[in-house]
């Protein structure tokens, strides 16, 4: 929108009063909750204190016994594990105890250095008060967030409505004011992130002056001292910096821009190898070869010394519907040889993940292909069935090659051998004649891999996999996490406090905030077309790219290790850094819906304090949740 034309449109009081509203009701959240009750704030905490006490920077593996023993006899006095069944006798625990994930490993410094500041000041304090003093760091750093926030929509938008809705959602937003006065250093993204975007609006708005050519570099080194969610900062800061260098020629910069995004891509992914599709490993990659014999096609998986297996997700729903008259019976079996002689274990059908690493039972292998089976009775109640293979450690020079693996319903021959078709995908098996429960059995499907210096940064920063992206192409491994990672993420976004396990009170309370955010939507559409002759694209499209980009980045986060679908599922923490571009789209659309209803009842002066007044009834609701929680 064009904030000159709108600019009569003001609220009745200035957006800086919401500095200090945001202020006042954060300080709420940093004292309502019990110390140590926020995600991962024992291990946040330590290494802001070993930051205020070490002559030297710390590193990982450094401890300090007495601290940690306050940190734990702390817990337990603010009942951290009254509801975990743990009965914890500090004077017999071996020492130094364990306070939860420790987080300097990776961790960037400027969050920590800046929470030790206070520390710094009061050494003997008690742990308790220490903490409260991390904790009010991060609310000073929350306030800034919203300083800078409020920069930002009033280069977008002047004193329009609709930047005054914005700064409101983003300074009375329960889940980002409850993160952000954590220990933790998702404070520093957020603020750092938060002033990349108002330099990037402000040079994209207006063209490369001093403030910009300084402050979006200086914004962007913050960025990346701060977290890995902020560092998205780096390519966007390239783009904003061209689109404000270049402010008269943007589509230069966007046809430029995009021809750079197809180099990476194509840089970035090894065209002459490829992964076998439908299939993972957890510390490493799985390998398909052409060797010079086959049984079916033109490819086998291959384990080797550095390659030690592999693993299925199998379709449930398939394999529950296809064994239902054959008293839940399968047969799975797999031509296997290798280049020299070996003992090597037998692929096994897992129904529980905790299997996964466990050897199968160990057969002979020689250089001549041969069929190996087993009947497996398929387990009563489980989530995800397995095809594994789990070769475990192999002498260096031997090679196992694998193919055509074959799951049909029923228990089958075990001394007669399939017939298969069209890549093994099709199975003849003493009676049975249909489609092979495995996919992609022979290898013949391939997935493309990333180069191997980008392959170490990825695995090494980010604990990931190249197939792990392809596995949104693969719904039976991944369908499961992603509903339930963007379930997770939509409700932490909108309030579920402690570690996330604690959902605002009421009956099904999200119901609403699906509403809400279907209006958003909705109202996302109405003002693309309303406002499509008027609207600034270059920020739009910025802020649009932004958010999408953080917004896959968050829901991948967890992803991988699809045997078990997850162990963690993204919290909306980790998509906060990009707060204004989702403030932005949602009360966009909020507007959308709601411009012309205003201005016909001429309630648009009064909305401003309508809409604070929900969001502060909205934080009471958030908060009674907490009190009644741990207090009640």
């Amino acid at each position: 929108m064009n904030n000159t034309q709108y600019s009569q449109e003001h609220p009745p009081f200035s957006k800086a009063w919401l500095i200090l509203l945001a202020f006042m009701v954060g300080l709420v959240y940093v004292f309502l909750p019990p110390p140590w009750q926020k995600s991962d704030e024992p291990g946040q905490f330590e290494y802001v204190w070993l930051a205020a006490n070490l002559d030297r920077w710390p590193q990982p593996g450094d401890v300090d016994a007495k601290m940690r023993r306050d940190v734990l006899a702390s817990m337990i006095k603010h009942d951290k594990y009254r509801y975990g069944g743990q009965v914890i006798d500090l004077d017999k625990l071996k020492q130094p105890v364990d306070i939860g994930v420790p987080q300097m490993d990776g961790g960037q410094p400027l969050y920590y250095f800046l929470a030790s500041l206070p520390l710094r000041l009061f050494p003997n304090a008690d742990i308790d008060q220490q903490l409260y003093l991390a904790r009010s760091v991060s609310l000073l750093l929350f306030a800034a967030a919203v300083f800078f926030a409020i920069r930002t929509v009033t280069v977008l938008f002047g004193n329009h409505l609709l930047g005054w809705m914005i700064a409101a959602f983003i300074a009375l937003l329960p889940d980002l004011a409850y993160r952000m006065t954590a220990v933790n250093d998702d404070a520093a993204a957020v603020a750092a992130m938060t002033f990349f975007i108002w330099m990037s609006v402000r040079g994209i708005k207006y063209g490369a002056d001093w403030k910009t050519l300084i402050g979006l570099p200086v914004s962007v080194a913050l960025c990346v001292f701060s977290k890995t969610t902020a560092w998205l900062a780096v390519p966007f800061g390239v783009l904003a910096l061209l689109l404000s260098i270049f402010h008269a020629r943007p589509r230069l910069v966007w046809l430029s821009a995009l021809g750079v995004a197809v180099l990476v891509v194509l840089f970035a992914f090894e065209w002459r190898a490829t992964l076998p599709a439908d299939f993972y490993e957890y510390y490493g990659s799985t390998l398909r070869v052409q060797p010079q014999q086959v049984v079916d096609g033109k490819y086998t998986f291959i384990t080797d010394d550095q390659h030690d297996g592999f693993y299925q997700v199998l379709d449930k729903d398939k394999l529950t519907e296809s064994t239902k008259t054959t008293d839940r019976q399968v047969t799975l079996g797999v031509w296997v040889w290798s280049n020299q002689q070996v003992e090597a274990s037998i692929p096994r059908l897992l129904f529980k993940w905790t299997e996964i690493v466990t050897p199968g039972k160990k057969i002979s292998i020689t250089n001549k292909p041969v069929f190996i089976a087993t009947q497996v009775q398929i387990s009563e109640n489980y989530n995800a069935p397995l095809l594994r293979v789990f070769t475990s450690t192999l002498p260096a020079g031997v090679e196992l090659y694998w193919d055509c693996f074959v799951l049909v319903p029923g228990a089958r021959d075990l001394q007669s051998v399939p017939q298969t078709r069209e890549n093994c995908s099709q199975v003849e098996w003493d009676g049975y004649r249909g489609e092979n429960l495995i996919r992609n059995p022979s290898a013949e499907e391939g997935w493309l891999p990333l180069r191997g210096m980008l392959t170490d940064l990825v695995s090494q920063t980010f604990g990931f996999q190249a197939a792990d992206f392809w596995a949104i192409f693969d719904p039976p491994a991944s369908r499961v996490y992603f509903k339930d990672a963007a379930q997770f993420l939509f409700r932490t976004f909108w309030g579920r406090f402690n570690w996330g396990t604690l959902p605002l009170v009421g009956n099904n309370p999200y119901l609403l905030f699906t509403v809400l955010s279907g209006l958003a939507l909705i109202g996302n559409g109405v003002a693309f077309w309303r406002y499509r002759k008027i609207a600034d694209w270059n920020l739009a499209l910025f802020m649009l790219l932004l958010f999408l980009v953080d917004l896959v980045y968050t829901l991948f986060r967890f992803a991988g290790g699809w045997s078990n679908y997850y162990y963690l599922l993204p919290q909306s923490r980790y998509l906060h850094p990009v707060i204004v571009a989702t403030a932005f789209f949602i009360c966009l659309g909020w507007y959308a819906l709601l411009a012309v209803p205003l201005k016909i009842t001429n309630l648009k002066g009064k909305f401003a304090y309508v809409f604070t007044g929900l969001f502060i009834l909205y934080n009471g609701w958030a908060w009674y949740t907490i009190w009644a929680y741990w207090y009640k």
